[in-house]
């Protein structure tokens, strides 16, 4: 028989969080969309800029109940409880600057910025001493 350990507040927030993962709850939406710009092409070894229409497709905003609401409310509820408003915003602080800063942050046409995936959670455990 495998032992079983009781992790209390946390283990139940681990549950809700992954039963949460399969929710997404819808913030905004941003209709479809069409920008004009230049389009450099190539023919027979000479380069040509010609007018070019780029469509996006409409997009969902979503915000996922596992992946930021549970984590938010738990994070909430743990300052509130222990008196930790001025270390947590400082957490929050060291984390997001070092998060953001430097060459790690890139943008990716059409998908939004990328960040290290080792970074932030680093730099959270790191503030976290």
């Amino acid at each position: 028989m495998a032992p079983v350990v009781a992790l209390g507040p946390a283990g139940f927030a681990t549950d809700l969080s992954l039963l949460g993962s399969y929710l997404n709850v819808p913030v905004a939406y941003l209709p479809e969309r069409q920008t004009a710009g230049a389009a450099e092409i190539s023919y027979f070894g000479v380069t040509y800029v010609i007018p070019g229409v780029r469509d996006f497709a409409a997009t969902v905003l979503a915000v996922n109940v596992g992946g930021a609401l549970i984590p938010i409310a738990l994070s909430l509820y743990l300052i509130l409880k222990h008196r930790l408003f001025g270390l947590s915003v400082l957490g929050i602080a060291i984390v997001d600057r070092r998060t953001h800063s430097g060459d790690d942050r890139r943008c990716c046409p059409g998908t939004g910025g990328a960040a290290s995936r080792a970074r932030s959670p680093t730099s959270a455990a790191v503030s976290a001493r």
